[in-house]
């Protein structure tokens, strides 16, 4: 088991919070949430702003392979505290779902060791110890990751690769500066307010008569997860 020391914890004291992918469904939440515990400075990043602002946060629009757009972002806030959500959607091209997800996070990295960030949480994919044929009961954190040719998904492939590097990363800091503390959380299908992808998606296909088809018994599970629960 991995402790953090008093030393430590005093270190992610939440001062300054960037969190990516700002307008998205997962983040205006995490964003309200923090708000409401008093961090001092909440900034957001993203392509564009959201259609309703929340008070207390400072916006920005940048494109996360802008690494020249990310660095004086990075350098003008210095966030103690990275919170990286942000990620194409399911069904994206290929190589833009590598470059935001894989290349992206990795510049994401670099950029917030640079600034002197302590802590970087990446949002991944409970799909990566899936291989979308295998059931999976009770899995946890020991299952291996599924990547390459062992995984169908291309987008989970890239969430994986990137949730790699991230992990592998942990306390990887030169010299006199703190520990660069890493972690990654694997949420299920993400729904509730403001969500952009699961939710239109069903109501999408329930208007468009695409409801109508059942393949199986009807009885294999999958695990959703409310938005706010993926907070706790």
């Amino acid at each position: 088991m991995t402790t953090t020391t008093s030393e430590e914890c005093s270190l992610l004291r939440l001062s300054t919070v960037l969190v990516t992918g700002g307008s998205g469904g997962l983040a205006s939440q995490i964003l309200q949430l923090f708000s409401q515990r008093g961090c001092e400075h909440l900034h957001s990043i993203d392509l564009r702003h959201p259609l309703r602002r929340l008070d207390g946060i400072t916006y920005h629009v940048g494109d996360l392979i802008d690494s020249d757009a990310m660095h004086r972002i990075f350098q003008n806030i210095k966030p103690n505290v990275v919170i990286h959500t942000a990620s194409p959607k399911f069904d994206a091209p290929n190589h833009i779902m590598y470059k935001v997800n894989v290349d992206g996070t990795k510049t994401l990295i670099q950029i917030a060791k640079e600034s002197g960030t302590k802590c970087f949480i990446y949002t991944s994919s409970a799909s990566v110890v899936s291989d979308a044929m295998t059931d999976l009961r009770n899995a946890d954190e020991s299952f291996p990751v599924i990547l390459n040719d062992q995984q169908p998904e291309f987008y989970v492939h890239t969430k994986a690769l990137a949730e790699t590097y991230v992990l592998s990363q942990n306390r990887r800091m030169q010299g006199m500066i703190p520990h660069f503390l890493t972690c990654a959380i694997r949420p299920s299908g993400i729904f509730g307010v403001g969500d952009l992808v699961v939710l239109p998606g069903i109501l999408d296909a329930y208007f468009r008569g695409q409801t109508k088809v059942q393949i199986g018994d009807n009885r294999n599970l999958f695990d959703f997860t409310e938005n706010t629960n993926t907070l706790a």
